[in-house]
């Protein structure tokens, strides 16, 4: 209740909404989907990019035991249903997984070069499906330097970016080299990539009092912007223990702050369809507790989801936008499947195909009506 009053998604909650017809991608260690709280989750589609297969939970003789659990604790904040222990900001979302991280190989850490790959790998392919938010509760700091942290330079930043300018809000954590201090080289005490992106939000961490968490990770970015751009409860926020089947443990960290303020940003785009990265951005940093004073603590504070809402319809960032009382239709392909929301829809073949170079593709629908395909 705690993690979920400080930022006021009850208040969105009450006024119904929990996500719906909203897509949401999550890029971590694997996902384990036995707990009661996650039986209910609508998943799309699951991929593990390190064994190029279908399965993100742990498999026998290929991962080790604690390989999904982190995956899990962040899919259970977020998307956690179970009344009286456990509600996320988005639970009736729908999700993409993505297994992209190695924690460790036969008992070692394994902390490669190659896990930006996947995660590349990952995100191109969630934002292939139509994605609408991605959450990443990962940083790569090993090989990288503080004048790196300039949002064009790490790769996993790069394509963050390309994401965003796209269309897709990506959150991530800001890390947790907070009480490290710099010795002038490494991250040390610096937001790790993909935090120092442009327009993606990074995440810090507080404790249920407000108060930034020692470890949350800080800025400013190499270039003077200031990060991390947010705050949400990470410490002693409640997971679902991914050892049992009905168990609840807390867990510190801005990755357990990341998928509270993703789960904002989803229940915002759904109640306003027609916002764009830069708005959701916008309202989120606007009506944060720090708006008047950012700064590389705390960025623009801790999130206000009832605020940002407000914000919004107000029409504070653009005109004419409403919330929407029927949810958008969500129209994709790849999905494998069509979400019809009072709609007679069809969507048939393009025609010609193969083509060059152009191509049409048509579509039947009931009556006048905006359509997003």
């Amino acid at each position: 209740l705690k993690q979920i009053e400080q930022i006021k998604v009850d208040s969105l909650h009450e006024k119904g909404y929990h996500g719906e017809n909203v897509l949401i991608g999550l890029l971590d260690t694997g996902f384990r989907l036995s707990h009661k709280a996650l039986k209910d989750i609508d998943i799309v589609s699951e991929r593990d990019f390190i064994y190029q297969d279908e399965m993100t939970a742990n498999q026998p003789q290929q991962d080790d035991d604690i390989q999904d659990e982190h995956g899990t604790f962040v899919l259970s904040v977020i998307a956690g249903n179970e009344q009286g222990n456990l509600i996320g900001p988005a639970f009736s979302a729908s999700y993409l997984l993505g297994k992209t991280e190695k924690v460790s190989q036969n008992g070692q850490e394994f902390e490669k070069t190659i896990e930006e790959d996947w995660w590349i790998q990952g995100l191109e392919w969630m934002e292939s499906m139509g994605v609408d938010v991605v959450n990443s509760s990962l940083g790569y700091s090993d090989w990288y330097r503080f004048s790196d942290l300039d949002g064009k330079t790490a790769k996993v930043t790069k394509a963050a970016n390309i994401a965003a300018e796209k269309g897709v809000i990506v959150v991530v954590a800001a890390g947790n080299t907070g009480s490290i201090q710099s010795d002038g080289s490494g991250l040390k005490g610096h937001v790790t990539p993909p935090a120092d992106g442009f327009d993606v939000l990074a995440v810090g961490s507080v404790n249920h009092q407000g108060i930034v968490a020692g470890s949350s990770s800080r800025g400013p970015t190499y270039d003077g912007r200031i990060k991390p751009d947010l705050m949400a409860m990470g410490v002693n926020t409640i997971v679902a223990d991914p050892k049992t089947k009905d168990a609840y443990i807390q867990i510190n960290g801005t990755s357990m702050a990341s998928p509270l303020v993703a789960g904002v940003a989803a229940l915002l785009l759904q109640a306003f369809p027609d916002v764009t990265v830069k708005q959701i951005i916008e309202a989120l940093k606007q009506t944060a507790s720090e708006a008047n004073s950012p700064n590389n603590n705390y960025g623009w504070g801790i999130v206000n989801a009832e605020a940002a809402y407000d914000f919004i319809l107000a029409g504070q960032i653009s005109v004419g936008i409403q919330p929407s009382d029927t949810r958008r239709n969500i129209v994709n392909s790849n999905w494998g499947r069509i979400k019809k929301q009072s709609l007679d829809f069809s969507l048939g073949q393009n025609y010609p195909n193969p083509f060059n170079p152009e191509t049409y593709i048509p579509f039947k629908i009931g009556h006048d009506t905006n359509v997003l395909i």
